[in-house]
């Protein structure tokens, strides 16, 4: 069975705690991850896709610096060396009862964040901008684990 592992690892900073979120690959295979959460801060409000995190088997990546206050996480993941997609897309999300979500991606394999992912005008400005399908990783609660089971 292939498994791509979300953990919130927590940290202490001062008298106050963080909650990073990072995503542990437990397939027998490299995967390149997006990832799609609510941001919040005081100049925006929105969805924003980050991405690519290239993970090989067996590591844990950093992808969020702290638990976003939405704790409803998507991902979006493919081989990078044949570019079939792995979670997300057409691949069947059965982890979730929740709906998959469609959202913006650049998939030209370097890193990006895109505010506003789920606004279509951005494919008029950014011809390489791609939508995709993520689905949703379920559970997902600072200090705990969520494991996403890839059928």
């Amino acid at each position: 069975m292939h498994t791509l592992l979300l953990t919130a690892l927590s940290l202490t900073v001062g008298s106050s705690c963080l909650a990073q979120v990072s995503l542990k690959n437990e397939t027998s295979r490299p995967l390149s991850v997006a990832v799609l959460y609510t941001q919040e801060t005081q100049t925006f409000k929105g969805l924003e896709t980050v991405g690519w995190f290239n993970i090989i088997p067996g590591q844990t990546v950093q992808v969020l610096d702290q638990t976003p206050k939405d704790p409803n996480i998507y991902v979006y993941a493919v081989d990078p060396k044949t570019q079939k997609e792995v979670i997300g897309g057409g691949v069947l999300n059965r982890r979730s009862d929740k709906p998959s979500f469609n959202a913006l991606i650049d998939p030209d394999g370097l890193k990006f964040t895109i505010q506003n992912a789920n606004m279509s005008y951005h494919l008029d400005a950014h011809k390489s901008y791609k939508p995709v399908t993520f689905s949703h990783l379920p559970g997902l609660v600072t200090g705990t684990q969520t494991v996403l089971h890839l059928y």
